[in-house]
């Protein structure tokens, strides 16, 4: 599931979510745009929580926002991925004097802050949880594909979710789209 970071959840996604209700599909959700103007990610995982009833994991946690977006805090690990145009992508173990230094606009304190909060006051992902389709890993990560962060770490809780390509995917699923549309409309 693809949210924007800045309209939140919007109708499409409902629809698709119920899709997925409906077969037991357990969903991972992706929050892009975070390198653009972007809603705060506190709220927008309480939206998903709260309109579609499902638990929310911050697998990956967004290092400032907009203009101010410099990469993604792998939380399990606390490994930092970077837009940077050298290693961009590769997970890396930075300080947060560090992470605020890369950006003027970035307060050390505060991003301490908001990673002990993440830490402490979201879920943990929960593997059953996640089969069962009662609870979402969430990744945030920028608009480009190009200067993607979003990777799954290669935490135990984040490598045993499938990241079997969509067409191969697709391959193994009995589901035909002209299944889904005639149970919806059953």
């Amino acid at each position: 599931m693809v949210i924007d970071a800045a309209k939140g959840i919007e109708a499409r996604t409902r629809k698709l979510f119920e899709v997925c209700r409906l077969r037991d599909i357990p969903i991972i959700t992706f929050i892009n745009k975070m390198d653009r103007e972007s809603r705060d990610p506190f709220d927008l995982l309480d939206e998903i929580e709260k309109t579609l009833a499902l638990d929310t994991a911050p697998m990956t946690w967004p290092i400032g926002r907009g203009r101010d977006f410099v990469g993604t805090l792998d939380v399990a690990t606390g490994a930092v991925r970077l837009m940077d145009g050298t290693n961009r992508g590769t997970p890396r173990q930075m300080d947060v004097a560090a992470l605020a230094a890369l950006n003027p606009n970035l307060d050390a304190a505060a991003l301490a802050e908001e990673f002990a909060l993440v830490r402490q006051a979201c879920r943990p992902f929960d593997l059953a949880a996640f089969r069962e389709g009662h609870l979402t890993p969430v990744f945030f990560g920028p608009a480009s594909p190009k200067t993607s962060t979003a990777t799954p770490s290669t935490s135990p809780a984040a490598s045993s979710i499938s990241t079997t390509p969509a067409s191969e995917r697709r391959e193994s699923s009995s589901t035909d789209v002209k299944d889904v549309k005639a149970t919806k409309a059953a």
